[in-house]
């Protein structure tokens, strides 16, 4: 499957983001929150792994979904622009989504009550978990395309 270094370096580029990530989290929640190691472990890789597997799969699948909706009854081969965009826009907004409701409700379950304010971290730490896996591959497939 992976057959070709560049796509190798991307796949080894999402992990270290995916695991750095998840280890800057615990090292937060542990040492600012007062949270045990491992209980601020099982949140972070939880969620992260919980996003990774159902959000993407719901991502996909709403891609999908849209652009089999908006054709309609045509059976024309490529859809307009603006349904092409929007289902970008939506499939981006959805794994996010699913992250910020899974360290919401993640914080609940395992009471972890040291985070004063529940939803705008998991807000802020969703946008960056997608950021710290997604944005450094694809800077290096860009760069190394150019």
């Amino acid at each position: 499957m992976l057959n070709e270094p560049r796509q190798l370096l991307f796949v080894v580029l999402f992990f270290v983001g995916f695991f750095a990530f998840t280890i800057a989290e615990t090292y937060w929640l542990h040492r600012k929150k007062a949270v045990t190691a491992a209980r601020a472990l099982g949140f972070s890789f939880a969620s992260n792994v919980f996003a990774i597997t159902v959000g993407l799969f719901l991502s996909s699948a709403t891609f999908v979904a849209i652009l089999a909706v908006s054709r309609g009854n045509s059976v024309e081969v490529t859809p307009d622009a603006v349904a092409v965009a929007m289902a970008f826009v939506v499939s981006f907004v959805v794994p996010v989504g699913v992250l910020i409701v899974a360290k919401w409700l993640l914080l609940k379950f395992l009471k972890i009550a040291s985070v004063e304010r529940p939803f705008i971290y998991s807000l802020l730490a969703s946008i960056g978990f997608f950021l710290s896996v997604f944005l450094l591959p694809f800077l290096v497939e860009y760069w190394t395309v150019r």
